[in-house]
């Protein structure tokens, strides 16, 4: 029987107490490494989100879309959830360092970007 092993990273973002509407975000993080090894597989969970895993770094994308009124969600706020799969074991214990960037898109069109 082959063991395998799952990290998962609970992500949290957004612009401290909704200041100011957003009309998109992105967020990218490299891929922790156990042993060594990337991931084989990524899978990404949250509301209103696109993800991609390429090349050990994975894109989370949120669209914050304009209702049939033109308006949009105040909510700049958002959780996801990221399950990292490792063909390979570890029992020992491991520090992991997750590097990642935010980039939030106002509706005025100007982007803010934070790094870790």
């Amino acid at each position: 029987m082959k063991s395998n092993t799952m990290l998962t990273l609970s992500v949290k973002d957004g612009i401290a107490n909704n200041d100011y509407p957003i009309s998109s975000k992105r967020i990218e993080l490299e891929a922790p490494k156990l042993n060594s090894k990337l991931p084989t597989k990524v899978i990404v969970v949250g509301e209103d989100i696109s993800y991609s895993y390429e090349n050990g770094l994975v894109k989370i994308n949120r669209n914050n879309q304009r209702d049939s009124n033109n308006l949009v969600k105040l909510n700049s706020l958002s959780k996801s959830k990221c399950y990292f799969l490792y063909d390979n074991y570890s029992d020992q214990p491991q520090n992991i360092n997750v590097n990642m960037k935010s980039i939030i898109t106002l509706l005025d069109g100007r982007d803010i970007e934070k790094k870790n």
